[in-house]
């Protein structure tokens, strides 16, 4: 099973959040079928520009499992820039 605690949306836009969210797991779904109930998505609102002004927004994958998180990285930068960070650990709610 993928666990993925969050993809992170950063500098995009409020009127394309919805968007973004039908991509993400419209793409997960189709990569990883049965295998996304504990994706979440973090929208973070911040300025995202490169040297010219012009904004750049991405993808952060956040991960415990590197070979893992680089497969979901690969399969979302078909369509978005994409950062991969690899978490040392990962603390679920107990339920």
């Amino acid at each position: 099973m993928i666990i993925i605690p969050n993809i992170e949306a950063i500098g995009y836009n409020e009127e394309v959040e919805e968007k973004i969210i039908e991509i993400i797991f419209s793409t997960m779904k189709k990569e990883f079928p049965g295998n996304i109930d504990d994706t979440v998505i973090t929208f973070v609102k911040a300025k995202v520009l490169d040297q010219n002004g012009i904004q750049r927004p991405y993808l952060r994958v956040l991960h415990t499992n590197k070979e893992e998180g680089e497969k979901i990285a690969i399969a979302l930068s078909t369509l978005f820039e994409v950062e991969a960070l690899f978490l040392d650990n990962y603390f679920p709610a107990k339920k």
